[in-house]
């Protein structure tokens, strides 16, 4: 009695479909008896790692009461079954995997995603996170949550011309305009936030000293990476330039708050 939005995924991350029972059949039978329950009932399930198909969409009972969450839409979408099956699913980043510390994004895909789905996709219903971590790189989600702001919505989305966005985000985050502080964020944005630099395997790189003792070390989890693919001395530069205005910044946060 406090919603009428249910999460169900079966088969998530792969399994076993048994001996006898039909993918499609499951998909319509556990929507039916939802639906049973709770007639208004929206079923809403993850897309990850491709296992929302087509297939399994269409066996759905009633395609306007579900609702796929496209869990990376900031790496890559894979909302295509939804289009092609007619089912509502919102675009997300996920960005944060188990709670990790640590410089990363895909800055440049949350700008042009966005907007290429709002204007180019029948089924999208809207935007969201799906982080598993959260308090860290607040940039990428500012600017996430207003790239789909505007004046007038029945217009064509456009992208966001990130370099008045950051000059606006160091004000605001700061309390004062610092060229420096800008150009510290533009360094970070083709670096630790530039998507083909960052697309290897889940969230920031980790650090060799947290992986357990081996011979061969490629990274603390099996899913991950340590590889570092931008310049690093350009994020020393980006940190020498944030500490260029500190005095006067830390005065005016100050006075802000």
């Amino acid at each position: 009695k406090v919603s009428n939005y249910y999460a169900v995924d079966p088969f998530h991350e792969g399994g076993t479909i048994p001996d006898g029972f039909d993918i499609v059949d499951i998909y319509r039978t556990v929507q039916r008896k939802m639906l049973g329950h709770d007639p208004a009932a929206v079923w809403v399930m993850q897309q990850w790692q491709w296992g929302i198909d087509e297939t399994k969409l269409s066996g759905l009972a009633d395609k306007g009461q579900a609702l796929v969450l496209d869990l990376q839409s900031d790496l890559r979408s894979q909302a295509s079954p939804m289009e092609n099956q007619g089912v509502p699913w919102v675009w997300n980043m996920l960005h944060n995997f188990g709670g990790r510390m640590g410089l990363h994004g895909h800055m440049d895909n949350i700008v042009s995603g966005v907007v290429d789905a709002a204007n180019n996709s029948e089924m999208l219903t809207g935007i969201g996170i799906t982080p598993e971590g959260s308090q860290n790189n607040p940039v990428l989600y500012d600017l996430l949550f207003e790239t789909v702001w505007c004046d007038d919505a029945t217009k064509t989305l456009t992208e966001i011309d990130t370099d008045q966005w950051l000059k606006d985000y160091v004000t605001r985050r700061y309390g004062a305009k610092s060229e420096s502080a800008y150009e510290a964020m533009k360094i970070l944005e083709n670096t630790v936030y530039k998507a083909s630099l960052n697309m290897r395997g889940q969230g920031a790189p980790e650090s060799y000293i947290n992986a357990r003792p081996a011979e061969s070390i490629g990274a603390a989890s099996t899913w991950g990476n340590a590889v570092i693919g931008y310049d690093m001395e350009e994020l020393e530069k980006a940190a020498e330039l944030l500490l260029e205005d500190y005095d006067t910044l830390k005065k005016e946060r100050r006075l802000s708050l």
